[in-house]
């Protein structure tokens, strides 16, 4: 039973205004994409029902009663035209986050957060942690938007829409043994065959370019026979190391001897192999209701109880190979309730789709401690050099070997030029004095690129060699270089007037052995064996202030210490000794010996020093003693 409920009734438990008897309903779903069901009614007594913000009540494979809200209508002498989105759409009207910040949360925890007392509510099955904030963002926007910070981006996942209520699990549909096998050219049956990522023979390459021996390095597929020609690929496993090309913690990971690594060569090639490099991308567009009654197709027919991402195995036969793909976008007959269209295959993106992911996954190849990992670096630049070379394939050859831009009204928003040729491109905006050419400023050749200035939002860089990396100065504000820690805070910063830190500022000395690390306004000495020091600093006014040195590892209070301060030099809990290999000058013009407690009445004693010489004390004052070289006195 398919209804129709006015914009104004809500009353979504009970029946609808009326009941409808349309030509066409059919709900098309894609994973990850548009949901959109699409009514044709003709022209009878409830035609006048169906306007904008109504809602469509029917049956899905998603479950029975799903609400879709109209959105666009269309009417003219054949009958109404709607189309509809799921009424968890609405969200992105009336459910507004105005700051909301899950902070190392599972999917299901972020969940929680972002669907508190909106009305909607959603589930999740991704364990993995991830942080991410939503300043006025409506709940869609934040779910499933373009942004990097949207849940999507940030946790994964694939939606399903169910009323009010929302799936969004690691993968939706699953593997249900689904079968089918094609091979016969029939309109119902739309193949595509994709052999441009196909690889039959990977030539395996380590890091630091290590290579198998012999005149044939490489490994070959299972399925290398099946096809006419060899699909060669030179494949790099940048993270099978040699101990001598690591550091740090990767030393653990890296292996001991050159063998070592070209067995793991093989072993990883042989992986990808099991895991389908060796196979072309299948996919296949099903009619479902052409294949019902046709005995060729007689394994099909279970397509008809297939659901959203569900894994199906398909056979060539052309080709006898056997693919694994999932129904990425499911057309499903709501009157009739079956399938009708099921494209089986990998998820097809878009070229703006692809670019965003290859930019976000930079975000991997950042360490927690901020330095750069080389070689997911070169990983990102191999996949933009792809990109790019598969544009060039697509360029039309031109006559000229270079084409100048210009535009020469100074007035003009566009003022400037561009020079584009086969040795490269330079870009100026500024015309020379003499006004008969530009000021070329920023050049891009087979060398690299070069410029007078530039200014870039998010850099990555493996290194930077050479040259001066100036912070500050004239016309260049603050120039601050940021240091975030791994939650995202800021824990120092360089700028204009100096360095900043709350995090740690370590200076190691590697050939002693010994480190000085200054944190939280303390100064740590520290050395192999694990013995520490720590020099601290109070003020405690414009003329005073104290200096405290910690000697070993206190725990808790602080019970011995020397402190050293403008009025007294003190040793906690232990005597003060003073040692020199020739003399100590005492210029005062008053010694006192004694406890302290008073300040002129002092106790006796005398001060001995390591040579034999020492002074005797009577109330504080010197009233004889002994000297090495003099005698008694």
């Amino acid at each position: 039973m398919i209804q129709v409920y006015s914009p104004w009734n809500q009353d979504y438990e009970n029946n609808g205004n009326a009941v409808l008897n349309p030509e066409v309903c059919e709900l098309e779903m894609n994973i990850c994409g548009a949901w959109e069901l699409t009514l044709e009614n003709p022209l009878d007594e409830n035609a006048g029902l169906i306007v904008e913000n109504a809602v469509i009540k029917c049956d899905t494979p998603i479950g029975e009663g799903q609400m879709f809200r109209i959105y666009d209508r269309e009417k003219d002498d054949a009958g109404v035209t709607a189309k509809a989105r799921p009424v968890f759409f609405d969200a992105a009207r009336d459910a507004l986050l105005i700051d909301v910040r899950p902070t190392e949360k599972t999917g299901q925890q972020a969940l929680d957060i972002m669907t508190r007392g909106t009305g909607y509510t959603a589930e999740s099955n991704i364990d993995n942690t991830a942080t991410s904030y939503y300043i006025r963002k409506n709940l869609i926007e934040a779910i499933s938007g373009s942004d990097e910070n949207s849940f999507i981006n940030r946790w994964g996942g694939e939606p399903v829409y169910n009323n009010y209520h929302l799936t969004m699990n690691h993968q939706c549909g699953g593997d249900f043994g689904a079968r089918a096998e094609f091979g016969f050219n029939m309109e119902s049956i739309k193949e595509s065959v994709n052999m441009e990522e196909v690889v039959t023979r990977i030539v395996p390459e380590s890091y630091n370019g290590y290579t198998l021996e012999g005149e044939t390095p490489w490994v070959d597929s299972p399925n290398i026979e099946k096809y006419p020609i060899i699909y060669t690929k030179v494949v790099q496993y940048s993270d099978v190391k040699l101990k001598a090309d690591c550091s740090g913690d990767e030393i653990e990971e890296g292996f001991e001897t050159l063998e070592e690594v070209r067995e793991e060569l093989k072993r990883r090639a042989s992986k990808d192999f099991e895991k389908g490099i060796d196979v072309p991308k299948i996919s296949y567009q099903v009619e479902i209701v052409d294949l019902e009654s046709t005995m060729e197709y007689e394994d099909i027919k279970d397509l008809v109880r297939i659901g959203l991402g569900d894994l199906v195995r398909c056979y060539n036969r052309r080709l006898d190979i056997n693919t694994r793909g999932r129904a990425t976008r499911i057309v499903y007959d709501c009157i009739l309730k079956k399938n009708r269209k099921i494209d089986i295959g990998d998820i097809k993106k878009d070229y703006f789709d692809k670019m965003t992911s290859v930019l976000q996954r930079a975000d991997n190849a950042i360490n927690q401690n901020g330095t750069v990992k080389g070689e997911y670096v070169a990983g990102l630049i191999d996949a933009m050099t792809a990109r790019v070379r598969a544009s060039a394939k697509d360029a039309k050859k031109q006559a000229d070997k270079a084409i100048l831009f210009e535009d020469l009204d100074g007035s003009s928003p566009t003022f400037g030029a561009m020079a584009v040729g086969t040795t490269g491109f330079m870009i100026a905006g500024e015309r020379t004095e003499d006004g008969k050419d530009w000021k070329w400023s920023t050049f891009g050749t087979g060398r690299g690129f070069f410029a007078d200035y530039i200014v870039a939002g998010t850099m990555l860089a493996d290194r930077i060699r050479g040259g001066l990396l100036e912070l500050g100065g004239y016309n260049n504000k603050d120039g601050i270089l940021r240091m975030k820690g791994a939650n995202g805070e800021k824990i120092g910063e360089w700028n204009n007037r100096g360095v900043y830190s709350t995090g740690h500022y370590i200076s190691d000395n590697i050939k002693d052995k010994t480190m000085v690390d200054v944190y939280n306004g303390e100064i740590e000495f520290s050395d192999y064996r694990g013995n520490k020091a720590v020099m601290r600093v109070f003020p405690w006014g414009a003329d005073s202030a104290q200096l405290q040195i910690v000697p070993g590892n206190q725990e808790g209070s602080v019970t011995r210490y020397l402190s050293v301060t403008p009025d007294e030099i003190r040793s906690q809990n232990k005597d003060i000794t003073l040692l020199a290999e020739r003399e100590i000058v005492l210029m005062a013009q008053k010694v006192s010996v004694g406890d302290g407690s008073r300040a002129y009445t002092t106790l006796n004693g005398r001060a001995e020093f390591s040579d034999g010489t020492y002074l005797e004390f009577v109330n504080g004052s010197v009233v004889g003693g002994n000297a090495k070289e003099t005698g008694a006195f």
